[in-house]
């Protein structure tokens, strides 16, 4: 199992590493992506095109829950000097 060092220095915005780069970079074209999908929801468009679109806004809702709590689960790392509750809440 990964450690929490680990993975809070690959998902922290201040500390850069290769990977954290790459997911970073990963995070941010899934956000075009879904933005481009919203707006081609909007056309009349054929049914296997809104079955994809259900399955990639989907699959995308789990990766960023996930990212979200990486995030909240190493919060306390980044604020060492606060309790978990007020960590995570920062």
């Amino acid at each position: 199992m990964l450690s929490k060092r680990i993975i809070f220095k690959h998902i922290r915005d201040d500390i850069k590493s290769s990977l954290g780069s790459k997911i970073d970079l990963f995070i941010i074209l899934l956000i075009v992506f879904n933005v481009l999908l919203i707006i081609v929801d909007t056309f009349n468009m054929p049914d296997w095109y809104f079955v994809f679109s259900d399955r990639v806004e989907l699959l995308s809702i789990i990766i960023f829950t996930v990212e979200y709590g990486l995030r909240l689960w190493t919060s306390d790392l980044k604020h060492p000097n606060l309790s978990r509750i007020k960590a995570r809440l920062k």
